[in-house]
This record gives structure tokens, sequence and C-alpha cells, in this order.
């Protein structure tokens, strides 16, 4: 049924108080299906009489900050800013409480709420829960317009005036306003030049630099591009920079003046933010006179055995300041002149990694792992730590026969070379040990360097590329083989023997096979351990297998011992004679003894050993192959002189010729300026002629 409309007429209330708890009773009642109100609680309400005059306390919690961010509407920035209110009352509970609030922006008295922009209220908690919406919600920068306790919302930037009314049911009411600020947070994104700056000193003598030139797109949030300032060093003021003589003569400087400066950018709130820039200005028209200064004077030695000492070539030296390259030179010695304030030195060396490189380092390395025979110096140690972690350990032994092997062409984490001064402080050696940069802060500084070949232990290291070790035997070992007919498509295993394979502590070389009649299948160890660790297979498609042993101790075997086998699959038919060969094509052919001492390595079948007859030809080393500027030659004893060398490019075309005229072990050819690629060698000595094919690389 349709309930009847109540309606209240002439009804005088002195009292809100008691007219409100009626009021709640009354609802009350008609809720729970009561049609007539108890006489006795009516009668308790009217005669109550709110004795309460104290007024509410109200609390005004304003949030932090927040970023701000542009509003394309309001053409200006805003920010979220949390607002809330609470209040407590002696009497009346906090959900029944009135609550209202009123923003006037920017403080002006302007709103049109009687100089309010903003009204929303009254409504008590009880009422919000319910779903009733206060008569005034006016309030578009709010999160909820309906909520006269929390006013969090996006504002405009500015300084604005929030006043909170709060009354009990006893009539009293309190007003408490409080100000509140939307501002920028956020500093500008700076992007200024990048690296070293240079400038020209002109003529007149001073130079003048402007902080805005400097950016390349620097950005804020509120605040537009061309409203930003841009300013030296932290100070406001200081839009420009002038450069004259007299800096020049106060820093010590010569021909160059560098420094750091700090280019600031600033927002139309202040924060701001800066960009470190080193700069280069030049002289390069002398008109300044010079000032205080120094020259800094160095030389950079490679050392032999700790005996004979040598110029280092083709070293590159740079001087640094504030992390920048100031000067840079590739002659050894070296001077720099006209230098001031303190700098960094680095001298770099670039040649192959491989240089002096051989088995006996890691000959010498094992034997340190294992605590056999410990390394004797500093420098060993810098040497053979090519991981860089202060340790001698066994991935440093694997990473040096990798490039032995010819399976890595440089060390992972080291240089090829590492200079360091002769006043280099060794105390602190495996926290130290991989510096490149040195600091100078003396003057007239002399600095003595030396140039250590990393991976090189045994300390045989050459100015050019890599030359073997001094030959202090005319001793052979020589690798020999059975000759067999081989038939395509079978499984041909070779057993390698040794003549004179005594007191030996390594070996090297590549293995050179016909990849047309054969190709690899396996290793197998025989009286040698013989893996995959020894051999490298990098350039197996071109008939090439590297290999590198060693052991911790001499070792001798006769000439029956089965060292070690190879086997192939046969892709003809024909005879295995000559189709193998021990070569020093990608890893130089060397053997050593416990003393250093270089055994010469051919290999042979043994069909020819049995008839005592020398190959000539495998008696004449040349090395290394592939080349890049040197190309060295070494001769046995038995070599008839005078020998001429012609060198052929692909084509058949002639490209240099050498004559040796009397007779000599070893020969070196300059073929710096020769084009990189393909070409042949022969060797002429009476009525022998000799051809060998070399790659010369970039």
């Amino acid at each position: 049924m349709t309930p009847t409309p109540i309606y209240f007429e002439k009804f005088s209330i002195i009292n809100s108080a008691i007219f409100y708890h009626f009021y709640l009773l009354f609802i009350f009642s008609i809720c729970i299906g009561i049609t007539s109100v108890n006489a006795a609680a009516m009668k308790s309400l009217s005669l109550d009489s709110c004795t309460d005059t104290e007024k509410p306390v109200i609390t005004i919690d304003i949030g932090s900050c927040n970023s701000a961010v542009f509003d394309s509407i309001l053409k200006t920035c805003t920010g979220l800013l949390s607002i809330k209110a609470s209040a407590n009352d002696d009497e009346t509970p906090a959900d029944l409480l009135s609550f209202e609030y009123k923003i006037d922006l920017y403080n002006d008295g302007k709103g049109i709420f009687n100089g309010f922009d903003c009204q929303v209220g009254p409504l008590t908690y009880q009422e919000y829960i319910t779903g009733i919406v206060p008569v005034f919600h006016q309030n578009i920068f709010s999160n909820d317009s309906k909520n006269a306790f929390d006013a969090t919302g996006t504002y405009p930037i500015g300084i604005h005036k929030i006043c909170w009314y709060v009354k009990d049911t006893c009539g009293n009411m309190s007003v408490h306003c409080q100000l509140f600020e939307i501002k920028d947070c956020n500093a500008p994104i700076v992007s200024c030049t990048g690296g070293l700056q240079t400038f020209t000193l002109p003529q007149m003598g001073c130079i003048t630099l402007y902080a805005k030139d400097f950016n390349t797109g620097s950005y804020d949030n509120c605040t537009a591009s061309g409203k930003l300032l841009y300013y030296f060093n932290g100070d406001p003021a200081k839009t420009s920079l002038t450069i004259c003589c007299e800096d020049f003569i106060a820093s010590g400087a010569c021909d160059d003046l560098l420094f750091d400066v700090q280019v600031w950018v600033q927002d139309e709130e202040g924060n701001s933010d800066y960009s470190s820039i080193p700069i280069l200005v030049e002289d390069v028209l002398n008109v300044c006179p010079d000032g205080d200064s120094f020259t800094l004077y160095g030389q950079i030695n490679s050392v032999i055995h700790e005996k004979t000492t040598f110029l280092t070539k083709d070293v590159e030296t740079n001087l640094f300041k504030y992390n920048n390259v100031k000067k840079q030179t590739n002659g050894n010695p070296f001077r720099f002149k006209c230098l001031g304030g303190f700098n960094d030195i680095e001298m770099i060396k670039s040649n192959d990694s491989l240089n002096s490189v051989n088995t006996y380092d890691l000959y010498m390395i094992q034997k340190q792992i294992n605590h056999i025979d410990t390394f004797t110096n500093f420098y060993q140690y810098v040497t053979a730590d090519v991981d860089q972690n202060g340790i001698t350990e066994i991935e440093d032994y694997v990473e040096i026969k990798r490039l032995i092997l010819g399976v890595e062409n440089q060390f992972k984490k080291s240089r090829a070379w590492k200079i360091l001064p002769v006043r280099y402080d060794t105390s602190n050696l495996f926290t130290t040990m991989e510096k490149y940069h040195f600091r100078i802060t003396w003057y007239y500084q002399t600095i003595i360097a030396r140039c250590f070949k990393m991976g090189d232990v045994n300390d045989f290291v050459s100015p050019l590329n890599y030359v073997p070790l001094k030959t202090g035997t005319t001793d052979s070992l020589v690798f020999t083989y059975k000759n067999q007919q081989i038939l395509k498509g079978d499984k041909v295993k070779i057993d390698f023997y040794a003549q004179r394979f005594n007191s030996v502590t390594g070996f090297q070389g590549t293995i050179k096979f016909d990849n047309q009649k054969l190709q690899y299948q396996n290793s197998i160890s025989g009286s040698l351990t013989m893996d995959s660790a020894s051999l490298g297979r990098k350039f197996i498609s071109k008939g090439l297998l590297t290999i590198s042993w060693n052991d911790l101790y001499p070792i001798s075997y006769s000439s029956d011992s089965i060292l070690f086998s190879l086997e192939f699959e046969a892709l003809q038919d024909g005879d295995l004679c000559e189709a193998i060969s021990f070569t020093s094509d990608l890893t130089p052919a060397e053997a050593y003894t416990d003393s250093v001492l270089i055994k010469n390595i051919r290999l042979e079948s043994c069909d020819v050993i049995l008839k005592n007859k020398e190959i000539q030809a495998d008696n004449i080393r040349i090395f290394p192959n592939p080349m890049k500027n040197v190309l060295n030659f070494e001769f046995p004893e038995e070599t008839a002189f005078p020998i001429r060398l012609d060198f052929y490019s692909n084509e058949g075309k002639t490209i240099r010729t050498f004559t040796i005229p009397i007779p000599t072990r070893q020969f070196i050819c300059e073929l710096k300026d020769m084009p990189s690629g393909l070409f042949f060698v022969k060797l002429s000595s009476g009525n022998e002629v000799i051809f060998r094919k070399c790659i010369k690389t970039e």
C-alpha cells in the first residue's frame, strides 16, 4: 500500500537537537513498521534540553607536494594534493558532526560563493555512507565532489585557502581556515652538449661562452622551454663566462686551457639541475704568453730476461685531464710541453696478443699453480694474470692456451701489452694491477716505464712480432708416422712417434694436412695426453690443426712409443705420404726442455726416416704465417748461400726481391708496405728452388 504522507505544519522547535532526535526516532519507527511512536520515548526526547556549548575541534591534514603536470584545458600546471579534515566534540559522536568546506582559489576573495570558488556540504558521515548528496557539491578539482570531509584533488599551481565548517547536534559551529600551495616539485631534465667542447681563442684575447648555447633540448614539466633559465656553476646571475689570457697564465697553460663547467637549468618555480661539461679553449693564434708550466718526459722500455733493454716500438701515449684526452703522441721516448694542473697518463701498445707467448709460458704457469716452482718476480705475476683478477690460476692457463691454439685472437679482459711506470707501487699488487691510467702530480716529471707482454711469463718479449725462444741446440725433435695406402671412405688412424724426444717439457705447432685427401675426425691419447684442450680446431676446414702440449716435468720417450694418434676419414684413394706436415702456419713450431732450449720440429713419414733422406725444404722455417708486417726466415746450418727470395702475388706478379749473400741462421723481411692477401715466396739456392705459400693480414 502507498504510505500516507506526513506533514509537520506550524511545529515550532526551540531546540534543534530535540527535533533532530525526534526526527531520527520517527523515521526509525516507520522503517520497522510501527504505526505509533512510543509516547514515553517521545515525551523523554521532548523534555531533554541541549546544554552543550563547546564547539567542535577541527583538524586539517594537508599532504606533501606531488609532481605537477600541465593541464591543456586549464592552460596551467596542476598538482595532486591530499586535503582532509577531521573533528571531535565532547557530546556529539564524530559520525553525526556536520561538515562543509569552501575553497578560495588563489586566496583572492573573488569566488562566486561569497568570495569562495568551491563549496561542498553540509554533510555528516552517517549521511555520506547512506548515499545522501549534500546541497552544495561544487568542486571540479576534487576527486569526490560529494565528500565534505575530503577535498583531495588536482588543483592549479598557486596558493589557495580552504575553510572547513563543522556543526555539532547542539548547533555549535567551528570554522577553521588554512592556506595550501600547489607547486612544481620537479627539477628540469637537463640535456646539454656531451663530451669535450673545444673553442678557439680569438685575436682579441678573450672569448665569451653563454650557458644557454650548451642546451640541446632541456625540458621541464611545467615551464615552457623559452622560459627556462641557464647559468654557470650554480650562480643564477652567471649566465655567461668569459675566458681571457689571464686565465691561461693563472692556470699555467700554454696553448690550451682545459676546465670543467656546470651548466645549470632552472624552471619558474626555482627547481634546478645541472650537467658537467669539459671545455677546452685553444690558443691556436698564440695570442697569450706562456704561463708557468712544466714539461713531461717519458721513455718506455722492453726487457729480455731482465738483462737486455730496448725501446718499445709502436707505442701510443695519451695525456688526460678531467678524463678527456688532452694530448697524444706516438713516439718513444715522448715529451709533452706546456702542461698545467694534475694529469693522468696512459701508455698503450696494441700489437698482436700472441707476440712472445708460447707453450713454455704455460709450463711455467702450471708449475706456479701447482706450487712446484713459484714465480720469482713481480712481473711474472703481472703477465700471467690475463683475466685481471689478481691471481694466477687455471683460468689464466686456459685463456693463454686458447690464444696459442688460435681459438682466440686476443685476451678477453686484458690488453695485449701492459705498461707500468718503474716507480709503480707493487705493495698493493692484487688490487691495482688492472690499472692503465697513472696520475702525474709533480713538475718536470720524467717517467721511465716498462712494457710487459701479457702471457709472456718467460720474459722473452720481442719488439716486433713473434720470434722463437733462443736456440741452444741444433738437435731436432722429429715426429714420424708410417706411410700407408688409403681408400676413399676408410677411417685412417695415424700414430705419431718421435725421434729424440728427450727431456721435453712441451711443444707446439700446426699440423697441416691435405684437406682434399683427409677429413679430421678425432684425437687419441698415447704416451701423451692429447685431448680437445690440447688441439685447436678453429681452422680445421682449411686443413690446419693447432697443437700445444706441456707437462709439469721433463719427459723422455723412445722412438717406438706412440705419443698420440689422429683419426681421419679418407676423401680420396692414394698414398698417405706427404699428406701431413708439422708447420708454423698458425702456431709456431717449437719444442722446449726444462732449460728453455728450443728444438727444431719437423714431421716425416717413417719410410723417409728409414732411407736417411733429408728433406731440406722442411728445415727452412718461415713464420709467422699469416703475418702482418714482418716475415722471419730460419735456416739450418747445412743451408747453401747465397739465397734469393722472390715474392709473388697470387696472380704471379713479382712484388719484392731480396738477396741473402752470406750464411746466416735468421733473416727478417720488412713487408710493411706490401698489400694484404695471399702471396708466394720462392727461395732459390743454386739449382734448388723451394716455393712457400704465405698470407699477409691487415
